[in-house]
C-alpha cells in the first residue's frame, strides 16, 4: 500500500510539474511565435523579414489631409491631419516633427497644375501646428518639393510667372507660348521666423539662366550645344506654362551644391549654393566662379543639342537623391526613371556613378563620364508621374510607384522583399519614406 500511494503521488508531482513546464514554455514562446507569424494588413503583398530593412514607412496620399506612418506589417501605428493635401512632399525631422508642403489652392493661377503646394508647414509629433509659410499669389506659388538644409533653413522650389511678352523678350518662340506666359522654377532659402513667417535669404532664378538661338536681336542668342552651362528657353515646343516641372531638390553638404531634377528636360541639374542671390543671378561668382549657371547636367543631350543626342539616359525623372553618406556609393545619385509611352514605356530606378575631381567639379554634359552602377525595373512597375526611391542602410531600395501607390523595397540582387499597396480611395502617392526604428525622431515617442 505504501509503494503504491508513493508511486501515486510520484506520478502526481510529476504531472504537476509537466504542466507548470508546459505552462511555462507557452509564455515564453508567444512574442515568438507572434512575431513569426504576425498579423498582416491585407494591403502587404509580400513580407521578407528576413531580408528586408525593419522601421515604419511614412506616405501622403496627394487626395487625403491625412500623413501615415504605417509598420512592417502595414498596420498604421501614427498620423497627422491637416486641413490641407500635400504639395507634394512630406518629411520626418529628427526632433519629431512632420514638415510638410501643402496644397492650399488658394490662387487663380496655379491651381490645376500638377505638383502645386503653396505653403509649407510644420506640425509636431502629437500633430500640433508649430509653424507655417504661405508662399502663393497669381505671380509666384511654391511646388512639389523642399529641403531642410544643416543650419535650420529650408530650400524651395516655386514657379515665377512671366508674361507672353516678357517670354518673348527672352527669346521665347511665340509659336510655343502659353496663353498664360511661362513658369520658369526659381529656388529660394527660407529662415523660419516665428510661427508664421519666412525670410528669403537667397534665391536663384531659371530666367537668369536662359539661351536660345531663335532670335539674334534678344539676350543669350548663341550656339546652343556650346552653351552647356545655360538652359535652351525653346527645348520644348509643347505648348505649356510650366515647361521645365523641376520636381525634386536635394543639398549636397559636402560640396555645397543644389541638386535639382527638371521633368519637362528629363535632366538633372547642379548648381552652386556657395553664391550671394547677387552671384546666382550671373556667371561668375562662388567658389566655382561660375555663378547661378549650371554646374553640371545629365541625362538628355537633346536638350543642349548634342551631337550626341541619341543618348538620352533618363526619362521624366523624379526624386533625385545623392547617396555618398552610405558605404561604397562615392559620388552616386539614385532616382525614379519614368518612362512614358511615347519613349519609354517602362519605368525603372536607376544608380548612375558621377565622375568629379574630389572638390565637387564635375564635368559638364559628360554622359560618357557617368556609369549606371545599380538598375530594377520589372514587368508591373509603371508610372508616368510622381513616384521615387530611396536607398536604405542595409543596401536595399525603398520604391515607389506614385500613381497607383505601390511600395516595394528590393535588394542589390533585385529581388523583391516587400511590397505594400495603398488601399486608400486616392491612392496616388508622390513618395514613400522609410523611417528607422530607432530614428531619433521616436525617442520616447508612443506609436
Amino acid at each position: 500500500m505504501k509503494t503504491s500511494k508513493h508511486n501515486f503521488l510520484l506520478i502526481l508531482g510529476l504531472t504537476a510539474i509537466i504542466s507548470f513546464t508546459s505552462a511555462c514554455i507557452e509564455e515564453i514562446d508567444t512574442p515568438e511565435d507572434s512575431y513569426e507569424n504576425p498579423e498582416l494588413s491585407t494591403e502587404v503583398k509580400i513580407y521578407n523579414p528576413d531580408a528586408f530593412y525593419e522601421g515604419y514607412t511614412l506616405y501622403a496620399p496627394l487626395g487625403s489631409t491625412t500623413t501615415y506612418l504605417i509598420n512592417m506589417e502595414g498596420n498604421t501605428v501614427h498620423t497627422w491631419e491637416s486641413e490641407y493635401t500635400p504639395g507634394n512632399a512630406v518629411y520626418f525631422l529628427d526632433n519629431g516633427s512632420l514638415l510638410r508642403t501643402e496644397n492650399t489652392r488658394t490662387n487663380t493661377r496655379f491651381k490645376n497644375t500638377g505638383g502645386i503646394g503653396g505653403r509649407v508647414a510644420k506640425y509636431s509629433f502629437d500633430g500640433e501646428l508649430i509653424w507655417s509659410w504661405d508662399y502663393a499669389t497669381d505671380e509666384y506659388c511654391l511646388h512639389h518639393d523642399i529641403e531642410l538644409l544643416p543650419n535650420g533653413n529650408i530650400l524651395m522650389i516655386a514657379w515665377e510667372y512671366l508674361s507672353q511678352e516678357e517670354a518673348i523678350e527672352l527669346g521665347k518662340n511665340p509659336d510655343y507660348i502659353d496663353e498664360q506666359g511661362i513658369w520658369p522654377d526659381m529656388i529660394i532659402e527660407v529662415a523660419t521666423t516665428g510661427s508664421q513667417g519666412g525670410e528669403i535669404i537667397w534665391e536663384w532664378h531659371q530666367k537668369d539662366h536662359f539661351v536660345q538661338d531663335f532670335d539674334e536681336s534678344k539676350p543669350g542668342f548663341r550656339n546652343i550645344s556650346q552653351s552647356t552651362e545655360r538652359i535652351d528657353i525653346n527645348f520644348s515646343e509643347r505648348i505649356s506654362a510650366d515647361f521645365s516641372h523641376i520636381n525634386s531638390i536635394e543639398y549636397i553638404e559636402e560640396y555645397d551644391i543644389i541638386l535639382l531634377s527638371s521633368r519637362n528636360y528629363s535632366e538633372l541639374w547642379m548648381i552652386d549654393h556657395s553664391t550671394s542671390s547677387q552671384e546666382a543671378a550671373g556667371t561668375t561668382g562662388g567658389v566655382r566662379g561660375k555663378g547661378g549657371d549650371l554646374l553640371y547636367r545629365w541625362g538628355n543631350s537633346t536638350a543642349y543639342k548634342s551631337e550626341n543626342s541619341s543618348q538620352q539616359q533618363s526619362y521624366y525623372q523624379h526624386n533625385a537623391t545623392w547617396i555618398d553618406d552610405l558605404p561604397n556609393n562615392g559620388g552616386n545619385i539614385l532616382f525614379f526613371n519614368n518612362g512614358n509611352k511615347q519613349n519609354r514605356s517602362y519605368s525603372s530606378v536607376d544608380e548612375v556613378y558621377f565622375t568629379e575631381d574630389g572638390n565637387g567639379n564635375f564635368y559638364l554634359a559628360s554622359s560618357e563620364n557617368s556609369t549606371a552602377v545599380w538598375s530594377f525595373t520589372h514587368t508591373d512597375l509603371y508610372s508616368e508621374s510622381i513616384s521615387g526611391a530611396q536607398r536604405l542602410p542595409n543596401g536595399n531600395t525603398l520604391i515607389c510607384e506614385g500613381i497607383d501607390g505601390v511600395f516595394y523595397e528590393v535588394n542589390k540582387e533585385q529581388e523583391i522583399v516587400w511590397q505594400y499597396e495603398v488601399s486608400q480611395e486616392k491612392s496616388a502617392c508622390f513618395r514613400a519614406t522609410r523611417v528607422a526604428p530607432d530614428h531619433p525622431g521616436l525617442e520616447n515617442k508612443k506609436i
